[in-house]
């Protein structure tokens, strides 16, 4: 089983949403997705309790001093990935997560206060000695801060994701309906975003191959 983290040490990164759509996306295949929230406020889990999809990933809170165990039980249980929803400014716990998991996936918004604390989550992931990349989360669409929010995370020494997720309606839509963008409005630009994303991530993550479902075999399986 891969296990990857959704970390920064910033709140209203657009970390759960992230962790939420991608994990939906990985399921809409044949892959088995646990969706591990270790974050105090649960927002992960409040959105699955409303869910009533009988199809998508498995999720459950769990206190980041039981995330090993966790992981463990769900590797066992024969799931494909671990997704690992951790909290912002939790700089002990992260430090454990990110030695527990294969890949970090830090959500960084362009802004000045974000490029900085980008800098603590990835130096606690160079700690860990764990593959990390950068994604630029909640984009203001065409706005010039994003290319400029780019060449500074460059600086940092982890890579940058091509991938941008802009900040859009549907995502927040679709989390009050419990649901995520692929389900909510899956020929729209959110959904659109978040496959690119996820195509990326498999490859710099080495994710397995059928957690990337292409959005046409998404209908048929659906149908």
């Amino acid at each position: 089983m891969k296990k990857f983290a959704v970390m920064t040490q910033k709140g209203g990164s657009g970390k759960t949403t992230l962790a939420v759509h991608l994990a939906v996306a990985m399921s809409q295949g044949s892959a088995r997705i646990a969706l591990l929230d270790t974050d105090p406020q649960a927002s992960a889990v409040e959105w699955a309790r409303g869910r009533h999809a009988k199809t998508g990933p498995t999720v459950g809170r769990v206190p980041p001093e039981e995330l090993d165990d966790a992981l463990f039980a769900a590797e066992e249980g024969g799931f494909d990935v671990g997704i690992v929803d951790t909290a912002p400014h939790a700089a002990p716990s992260a430090a454990r997560i990110a030695k527990l998991v294969d890949f970090i996936l830090i959500p960084v918004r362009p802004s000045a206060f974000d490029l900085a604390a980008a800098r603590d989550s990835s130096a606690i992931a160079k700690a860990a000695r764990c593959p990390a990349a950068f994604v630029l989360s909640a984009c203001p669409l065409r706005a010039p801060e994003i290319s400029a929010a780019r060449r500074a995370l460059q600086g940092y020494g982890i890579p940058v994701l091509d991938s941008e997720i802009a900040e859009r309606r549907a995502f927040s839509r679709a989390i009050s309906s419990c649901q995520a963008v692929s389900e909510f409005e899956p020929d729209g630009r959110a959904a659109l975003e978040i496959r690119q994303l996820l195509r990326e991530l498999a490859q710099i993550a080495k994710l397995p191959h059928h957690v990337v479902t292409e959005h046409k075999n998404v209908e048929e399986a659906h149908s």
